[in-house]
C-alpha cells in the first residue's frame, strides 16, 4: 500500500475519521476562520500525524449522527455521505448530502438530489464516477423499517431517477450498506441465519443486466458475531469491515481478509489499536 497514494477513512463510535494508509490525518472544514474555499483534492490538506482526529468539525462531522464513511469519487471532486437528524439518533429522516469541487472552490453540504422520499443511506460512487449505489429505508405496517439497496446514474451534470438495483439483490428481508467493484460485483449487508442478530456480508455478481443470486461470503469473514459495513477493493483483492467478533478491542473492530482465489479469502486480521478502540469503529473505506 502506498501510503502517498492511499486513503483510508472509517467512522469510530459517532465520528468520522480519515488517514493516510495508517498514518491518520484530519481533513478540516472547508471554510476556513475568513470563509476562505480550500480548492485541492481533500481539501488540500496534509497529515499531520499519526493519532486519528475528528473529521471535518461542523461541517461533514456535525451535532447529528454521521452514519457513513465520507465517499470521495475517483477523482477526488465529489464526497457523499449519510446523516442521520432529529437528536443524534437513528429516528428518520436520515438523508444523504453532498459537496462539489468547482473552480471556486467547494460548495456547501447540500442534499443530494436522488435521496428518495427524502431518505437515503449509505452512498457508494462506483470507480468511474456514473453510478451511485445506496440503501433506502421503508417503514412497514410494523413500525419497523426493512431496506433495499437502490442505483442512479448520472445524467450529464445531474442524476437520472433512482430505481431499486435489478436482479436478486433485494428480498422482503433488509439489505443495505453496499460496496461495489470494478467490474460490477456488488458487496453488502444481508440477512444471514444462524448467526448473532441474523445479518452478514454478501455478494453478487452482475451478469446480462442485473445483478445474480447473492452469496455469503465464508466464515472467515462471516463469523457467529455480527460483522457489517463491508467495503471491497475495487480490484476485489482485499475486504475490510466492522466485526464484534471477540479479541478485539472494543464493542467492534475493524478488520481486514485478502482474497486468495477461488472464492476463498484469508483468515480476518484486526487493523490493530491505531485504528480500533472501545467503541465502535464501522464503515471502513479507501480513496485513491
Amino acid at each position: 500500500m502506498n501510503q502517498n497514494q492511499t486513503t483510508i477513512a472509517w467512522r469510530s463510535g459517532l465520528i468520522p475519521l480519515i488517514g493516510l494508509g495508517i498514518i491518520c490525518f484530519m481533513i478540516q472544514s472547508v471554510y476556513g476562520m475568513e470563509g476562505k474555499r480550500e480548492r485541492g483534492k481533500y481539501f488540500n490538506l496534509a497529515a499531520p500525524g499519526i493519532k486519528p482526529i475528528l473529521f471535518s468539525p461542523n461541517l461533514i462531522s456535525t451535532r447529528f449522527h454521521e452514519h457513513s464513511y465520507p465517499a470521495f469519487s475517483a477523482n477526488g471532486e465529489e464526497v457523499f455521505w449519510n446523516t442521520y437528524f432529529l437528536d443524534n439518533s437513528y429516528r428518520f429522516p436520515a438523508a444523504i448530502l453532498f459537496m462539489r469541487r468547482s473552480a471556486k472552490g467547494w460548495s456547501k453540504p447540500a442534499y443530494a438530489p436522488f435521496n428518495v422520499a427524502g431518505s437515503g443511506e449509505n452512498p457508494c460512487l462506483s470507480r468511474d464516477g456514473k453510478t451511485i449505489y445506496f440503501a433506502v429505508a421503508e417503514k412497514m405496517k410494523n413500525g419497523r423499517f426493512t431496506r433495499d439497496i437502490w442505483w442512479v446514474k448520472r445524467n450529464g451534470a445531474g442524476w437520472g431517477k433512482p430505481d431499486k438495483v435489478p436482479g436478486m439483490v433485494n428480498s422482503a428481508m433488509s439489505e443495505s450498506q453496499p460496496s461495489i467493484t470494478e467490474n460490477n460485483t456488488l458487496y453488502f449487508l444481508g440477512q444471514l441465519k444462524g448467526v448473532r442478530a441474523n445479518i452478514g456480508i454478501f455478494r453478487s455478481e452482475f451478469k446480462e443486466g442485473k445483478f445474480q443470486k447473492p452469496e455469503a461470503l465464508p466464515e472467515s469473514i462471516n463469523s457467529k458475531h455480527i460483522d457489517w459495513t463491508p467495503w471491497i477493493a475495487p480490484d476485489e483483492s482485499f475486504i475490510l469491515w466492522c466485526s464484534v467478533r471477540p479479541g478485539g478491542f472494543g464493542k467492534g473492530d475493524l478488520y481486514i481478509s485478502r482474497n486468495t482465489g477461488n472464492g476463498q479469502w484469508s483468515e480476518a486480521k484486526n487493523l490493530g489499536n491505531r485504528f480500533n478502540g472501545p467503541d465502535n469503529e464501522r464503515f471502513p473505506a479507501v480513496f485513491p
